[in-house]
């Protein structure tokens, strides 16, 4: 029985092939969306291709977000995996065990300034649309 190598579907397999083939590598800006109760997602959108990933996060607290992230990007191929920008939210408090586990170096957003995780915002304005902020996200 072959171990399943990818998580990914095969649209976004073709989307990070084409990234690699490219020469360019994962430099993606991060947030958390909550909905309601205690469900939420983490938005991972890469800086040069807008490509989105999602990733369901069961609370907001550091070791739960951490742990689900460094999941999901230890998925990627390793050539691929660069660097994250985040908010300055307390939910990567513990970004350098999610250094050690994925070789992913985490940088923070100056205070007030959101525009230096553009990509990101715009995507998580265009995914309200879809998961508005009352919206149940465990389904993900």
């Amino acid at each position: 029985m072959h171990a399943r190598r990818w998580k990914l579907s095969a649209a976004q397999r073709a989307d990070m092939w084409n990234l690699w083939k490219a020469g360019q590598s994962l430099h993606a800006e991060g947030d958390l969306l909550r909905g309601a109760g205690n469900s939420h997602v983490a938005t991972l959108v890469e800086r040069h291709s807008r490509f989105c990933m999602l990733v369901n996060v069961p609370s907001k607290d550091t070791a739960t977000v951490v742990a689900a992230l460094s999941q999901h990007v230890r998925q990627l191929p390793a050539t691929l995996r660069r660097s994250l920008t985040w908010d300055r939210g307390l939910e990567m408090a513990q970004h350098k065990s999610f250094t050690m586990a994925t070789d992913v170096q985490v940088y923070f957003c100056d205070p007030q300034n959101p525009w230096q995780r553009g990509s990101n915002e715009n995507t998580n304005g265009l995914l309200r649309q879809y998961l508005p902020k009352k919206a149940d996200r465990s389904w993900l």
